[in-house]
């Protein structure tokens, strides 16, 4: 029951962030103040909405995924003693495996939408593609600042040669 709710949930945040991909979209061709506005507060709404259903759904998945291993776990350890049980549990791990692995791919999912909802912040790194991400030099390119080849060589950097060694 938990595994398909955290699913339904899942899906529910996955649609809103499509929702909000269209918002962002439509956000930015617009040029009216009022539409602006109004697509801010719902890339807002949406945004939240999408981040708490996906956060919610890998929390339900890890819930079951640990609940099924502990719970497997315990009942071999149970009708592995000498006991009068007839029984004996054998613990599989195909569905440990497929159970841990969707909770993993969902937490990369959600580190994706996390950095498309969030861009870094002015503390933070730029994000890549961003001007501000490959600054121009401080001191720019113009033909002031570079010396023409001739006028610098080892000597004039400070760089000296051993005795024998080709210059």
């Amino acid at each position: 029951m938990l595994l398909a709710t955290a699913g339904t949930l899942f899906l529910l945040g996955f649609l809103t962030f499509l929702l909000l991909k269209g918002s962002m979209r439509t956000h930015s061709t617009s040029s009216d103040d009022s539409k602006i506005q109004s697509a801010t507060r719902r890339i807002a709404w949406q945004s939240k909405v999408a981040w708490g259903l996906i956060c919610i759904s890998i929390g339900l998945s890890l819930t079951v995924a640990y609940a099924t291993t502990t719970t497997a776990a315990g009942l071999v350890l149970a009708t592995s003693s000498e006991s009068s049980a007839t029984i004996t549990i054998a613990q599989g791990k195909a569905l440990e495996t497929l159970q841990w692995s969707i909770t993993g791919l969902s937490t990369l999912f959600a580190l994706g939408i996390y950095g498309t909802i969030n861009p870094p912040s002015s503390g933070g790194p730029p994000a890549v593609g961003t001007p501000e991400a490959f600054p121009p030099p401080t001191g720019g390119m113009n033909a002031g600042s570079v010396l023409p080849l001739a006028q610098t060589g080892p000597q004039q950097m400070g760089i000296s040669f051993p005795p024998g060694m080709p210059r």
